[in-house]
């Protein structure tokens, strides 16, 4: 719920958090050797890079200036006068986000590779 001008009672559901969601791709392959069997495989997480904001590391001065910056889908004008379909965790180019430990404004960075290797005797 978004309340900037603390309404009592105050409105009903009317912002929503960003959906969450994630790909990786996986790469497998098995060999045998004489005696040994293995497997060797390779995994990349967050493919597509997805990120999304995070306000844990955000003032409350700060998170209420990033969501006074987003266009959320409100009929309220008092709160809401350019209408969009921003969500909490977006970062469009106009979203007001601080630049002070900017490595920590984000979820789900980057990519991660992780590289295994499986042997049977």
């Amino acid at each position: 719920m978004y309340n900037p001008s603390n309404e009592s009672p105050p409105p009903s559901y009317n912002a929503r958090y960003r959906d969450s969601w994630g790909t990786s791709l996986a790469f497998e392959k098995g060999f045998t050797y004489r005696s040994v069997t293995g497997m060797a495989s390779l995994t990349i997480s967050n493919i597509l890079g997805r990120k999304s904001v995070s306000t844990y590391g955000m003032s409350a001065t700060e998170v209420a200036d990033y969501l006074k910056s987003l266009h959320f889908p409100i009929d309220n004008l008092a709160i809401e006068t350019d209408k969009g379909n921003d969500r909490y965790g977006d970062y469009p180019d106009y979203a007001v986000i601080p630049q002070h430990d900017a490595w920590a404004n984000f979820l789900g960075g980057g990519r991660s590779y992780s590289v295994a290797l499986r042997l049977l005797f």
